[in-house]
């Protein structure tokens, strides 16, 4: 009921709270439990709320009850959330200290958290933790890896990311199409040219017809959406392309409504927009000046 209780806006979570503090008292005829925590536990975490969860992991030691993996995790995540890397991590230490030790998913969930914004602090935390995966010899999932990749595009990082690609090939994975969409539409949030004027998505999209994991309707619309606004109509036309060798038939009205706008610029004649030449200028320069002074410092260190 406490769960369920909590689900309901506005006036669900007061009415579980009395539940909870119910089930806390002695005369209770109903006992308070790990489970009864971790639930509570779960939404104080959602909102990144730091003295609900402190106050819930003290009542569980108050009432004798051993934190599990769940407990340790929802908390860990709800710490992230919160931006508390360093209480994240001196959580982590006391799990350990307890005898248990983080699994599979626990690592996954963390890695996307701290992943999800594309910050760099988080991307390197994220890097902290899956190399001491490796070192546990915890496998590494495609969610896991999808996690960490799409947190690379999402923030700009692209070379991070095709870096972090690479990894993944080499561990003997492969993307799929649930990773390559999710990546695909972090990617198209920020939409980052390659110094040739090539947006990230495109390579991408690219990459995926050539491991030959076919695209679905959720793809499409995925990269399409992101070139449309950008008003680059002649790479957007190039995916059209691509659907239309592939004799794909697109099944969703919003897909459908997509191409007739490619296809009726198509009609118009291509006319690439102000800002996106301007947008190649500045890519091409950025790569000549990055080439440039890794030239001066290979002279340097030549001397």
């Amino acid at each position: 009921m406490i769960s369920s209780a909590i689900l309901i806006p506005v006036h669900g979570p007061p009415v579980a709270q009395q539940l909870f503090d119910q089930a806390c008292q002695p005369t209770s005829t109903i006992s308070c439990d790990i489970v009864t925590i971790n639930t509570f536990l779960r939404h104080y975490a959602r909102s990144g709320d730091i003295p609900g969860m402190q106050s819930l992991f003290g009542l569980a030691g108050k009432l004798g009850l051993k934190p599990d993996i769940i407990t340790y995790t929802t908390l860990v995540q709800g710490l992230l959330r919160a931006g508390q890397i360093d209480m994240a991590k001196n959580t982590l230490r006391t799990m350990h200290e307890s005898g248990l030790e983080p699994n599979e998913r626990m690592c996954t969930l963390l890695i996307a958290d701290l992943a999800k914004d594309g910050r760099k602090v988080g991307l390197q935390h994220a890097e902290e933790l899956l190399r001491e995966m490796g070192r546990n010899k915890l496998p590494l999932s495609i969610v896991t890896w999808t996690a960490l990749i799409s947190g690379y595009f999402r923030g700009g990082w692209v070379e991070d990311g095709w870096d972090a690609v690479r990894r993944l090939e080499d561990s003997q994975l492969e993307l799929n199409r649930v990773a390559y969409n999710v990546i695909l539409k972090q990617a198209g949030s920020r939409l980052e040219l390659s110094p040739d004027g090539t947006p990230t998505t495109i390579r991408l999209f690219q990459k995926m017809i050539q491991d030959g994991v076919r695209p679905n309707s959720n793809t499409y619309t995925i990269v399409l959406v992101p070139l449309m606004r950008a008003k680059l109509w002649a790479e957007a036309d190039k995916v059209v392309n691509i659907m239309d060798k592939l004799n794909f038939v697109p099944e969703k009205k919003e897909l459908r409504e997509l191409l007739k706008k490619v296809k009726f610029r198509r009609h118009l004649g291509w006319k690439t927009p102000k800002e996106a030449v301007k947008r190649r200028h500045v890519a091409v320069e950025k790569a000549e000046t990055e080439a440039a002074a890794k030239s001066r410092l290979q002279g340097m260190l030549g001397q």
